[in-house]
């Protein structure tokens, strides 16, 4: 019975589809998926996962494998910024310092209860391998940062580099 309700429900509804999609959409407008604020890094780090050493672990490579992206990212733009200044560019770059910035403290706050726990030796030296990349990766955004800065102070002052050093700026950035 409750087989041939749905079906016959189903069978109803159809010519309704679209609008009753309309009036879903009208109902409950589309969010954006870019937001204004960096990411919380603690959606990805599982509380309930630092009973667990290797779990833990895992989560933390996951998230700095994301930081690292983020600050080679945020290097290649800043490069890129050098050459062709923009508002823009700068405002994506200022974000990425801060999302790196977000990672930084919520892996290194969750590796310090992760460690809190029984860890093997191994472990123990992921552990510190783990706060040493997040500290080089930290510094790489803030390099990019002050680059951006750099670039944006010359495009106020209107300074350019010369052709030489155009061609060493290429060759540092490959």
């Amino acid at each position: 019975v409750n087989t041939l309700f749905r079906l016959a429900t189903v069978i109803m509804m159809t010519p309704a589809i679209k609008l009753l999609e309309r009036i879903t959409l009208k109902l409950v407008p589309e969010k954006e998926t870019v937001s204004a604020e960096p990411k919380a890094v603690e959606i990805l780090l599982e509380e309930r996962f630092l009973q667990y050493p290797a779990l833990a672990l895992a989560q933390c490579h996951t998230a700095i494998q994301d930081m690292a992206n983020c600050a080679a990212d945020s290097l290649s733009r800043c490069t890129s910024l050098l050459k062709e200044y923009s508002d823009h560019g700068f405002g994506e770059i200022e974000w990425l310092e801060k999302q790196c910035d977000n990672y930084e403290d919520g892996v290194s706050t969750y590796l310090m209860k992760a460690s809190r726990g029984e860890l093997t030796e191994t472990e123990n030296q992921d552990v510190t391998l783990c706060l040493h990349a997040l500290s080089d990766f930290e510094r790489i955004s803030d390099h990019a940062m002050n680059i951006a800065h750099t670039a944006r102070q010359m495009e106020q002052k209107s300074i350019n580099y010369s052709p030489n050093a155009q061609r060493e700026l290429g060759v540092i950035e490959r």
